[in-house]
Order: structure tokens, then sequence, then C-alpha cells
């Protein structure tokens, strides 16, 4: 089953299978491209019940997130078996074939879904960034404010200022630049 995805139904094919049968399953499905009238055949000799239907929805339900968990594991056995020696660039490339190896057979729906899946992690990021992006100016608006708050408060000291004696024309010029600090007047 995929990450998220709801529990599968009891009465389902998967959920009737063991996790080596279903293995089983998808590598003659999937990876050799058996048909399904011997992968019933396969389901009877284990006392699995199954249709083509529920053959064919568990295909198209399971197979892609298999092909992604066999690729990975391909391209890990394909990297472990490399000598040591090899530079890390051709070992990457090994590991990178393997990977694409296991998805040479992709149907249209599962290309489309691979890709699709690889577009919602593309946006994922992107939206991360803009959010992170969005904070940074938030803190910046905050420090702006508070800086603004200093200097507006330093200037309406001096109207408070009981040793001070202000002229009009002296507290006009003070409200005034305090108008401008809090972005009232320009």
């Amino acid at each position: 089953m995929k990450d998220g995805q709801t529990k599968a139904r009891s009465d389902s094919l998967y959920a009737r299978c063991t996790p080596e049968q279903r293995e089983e399953l998808l590598v003659f499905l999937v990876e050799l491209g058996g048909p399904y009238s011997k992968a019933l055949e396969m389901l009877e000799k284990w006392g699995v019940r199954a249709s083509l239907g529920s053959l064919s929805n568990f295909v198209s339900q399971h197979s892609l997130d298999w092909r992604l968990k066999r690729a990975a594991v391909l391209a890990a056995e394909a990297d472990g078996k490399l000598p040591d020696g090899w530079e890390k660039s051709r070992k990457l490339a090994m590991a990178q074939k393997e990977f694409e190896l296991a998805f040479r057979d992709l149907t249209l729906p599962e290309f489309v879904a691979l890709e699709r899946l690889e577009l919602d992690k593309k946006s994922a990021k992107t939206k991360a960034k803009l959010e992170d992006r969005k904070l940074t100016i938030a803190e910046r608006r905050i420090k702006l404010l508070e800086n603004n708050q200093a200097k507006a408060s330093a200037e309406l000291k001096k109207l408070r200022d009981p040793e001070t004696a202000n002229s009009d024309a002296e507290r006009e010029a003070i409200l005034d630049e305090v108008d401008r600090i809090m972005g009232l007047k320009k």
C-alpha cells in the first residue's frame, strides 16, 4: 500500500494475499509480463479466490508503488555490487541505469501517475520556498516597524520632556517627523 492511502478493504485481493504473494504476483505480472490467466492459477494454488477484475484492480492500484520500491532496491543492489574503487559518478550512473530499467515498460496511466507524483513533489517544494519567502518578508516588516516605533518614541519623548520648551513650530516639526516615520506622511 502507498503511504497516505487508506487501509485496504478486507475483501480486496491485496488484503487476502500475504506480502510474499503480492510480491510474487507483481513480479510475474509487471516485471515478467505474465498473463492474467496464469496469475489466476497461481492465486488458486495459494487458496486465494480472485476474478480478472480484482486482479486488474490490484495491478492498477499497486504496480506503480511496487515499481518505485523495486527500482530503489535494484539501484541499491547495483551500487553494492560495484567495486569500492569505482568513482562515485560511475556508481551513480549504474544505479540510475538500474532504476531506469525498472520503468522501461510503464503503461501510459503509470507514466502519467509517475509524472503527477514528480510534479506534486516539485509543487510542494515551490510552495515551501514561497512560504519561507513570505515569512522572511514578514520578519523584515516587523523589524522595520519596531525600528520605526523606536524612532517615533524618541521623537515623542522630546515633546513630553518638561525641561524642554518647544515652540509651536518645533512641536509641529516633531509631529511631522513622527507621522513620516510611521508612514502617515511622505
